[in-house]
Formats: C-alpha cells, sequence, structure tokens
C-alpha cells in the first residue's frame, strides 16, 4: 500500500490447476485503487496483456517482473502493461508480477539489485 495511490494490496494467481489461464483477477486492473500482486505470471506475460487491453484497462499502467524477491540479486523490470510480453524476457522465473500505479512511486524508493526501467516509465 502507498498512502495517497494505493489503499491494499489484492495477491492473486495468473493459472489455476493444471496451467489453466486465470482471468477474473484483470478486472481488478481498471481505474483500481489496488496494487495487484500477480504469482505465476511469468509465462502467461502476453495472455495477460491481451485479455487486459480486451477489457480497456489502460496500457500505460505501471507493471513490474521482480525476480530473487528480497535477496541481494533481486532483479526487477520496471515498465507497463503493454510491455509485459517484453518484460517476462528481461527477467528471470521464477519471478512476481506487480502491476498498479504503486510501481511508478516505487521508482522514488530505496531499492536492493538490479533495476531496469524501461523508457516507458523513464
Amino acid at each position: 500500500t502507498l498512502r495517497g495511490v494505493s489503499s491494499g494490496a489484492l495477491i492473486v494467481s495468473a493459472h489455476l490447476r493444471e496451467s489453466v489461464f486465470h482471468t477474473e483477477w484483470i478486472a481488478w486492473l481498471k481505474d483500481s485503487p489496488y496494487t495487484l500482486i500477480v504469482l505465476m505470471a511469468h509465462s502467461f506475460a502476453e495472455r495477460i496483456r491481451d485479455e487486459a487491453l480486451a477489457q480497456g484497462i489502460d496500457a500505460n499502467l505501471p507493471a513490474a517482473f521482480i525476480s530473487q524477491v528480497s535477496h541481494p540479486s533481486q532483479k526487477a523490470i520496471i515498465g507497463t502493461l503493454g510491455e509485459l510480453p517484453q518484460m517476462a524476457q528481461m527477467c528471470e522465473n521464477p519471478s512476481i508480477l506487480i502491476v498498479g500505479k504503486a510501481v511508478r512511486e516505487s521508482l522514488n524508493m530505496p531499492f536492493m539489485g538490479a533495476r531496469i526501467v524501461l523508457n516507458s516509465l523513464s
């Protein structure tokens, strides 16, 4: 959460049993006051982007793929929802996906590890 930007966080999974793509959570991205943390999203990056855009969600919504979370070798690829497939290719798996306005604000906060910010958010 981030006062004035995100009033909460939702943790969801990008897929269900047997790698079935899960889309119910994507609607929460539209004009949401929350930050979404999406587990097991790496291999579904293109499908997440496509489904989100089909639901009218802004392609410029800030997003980040983060691998090795909380380790010194942590790596974050920060861009937009529209760039998810490229971001996934730049980030190792396993990783988590974080989507929401708080991602942009995180650029002003201390960070451990490598942080790659795509031009769309610079």
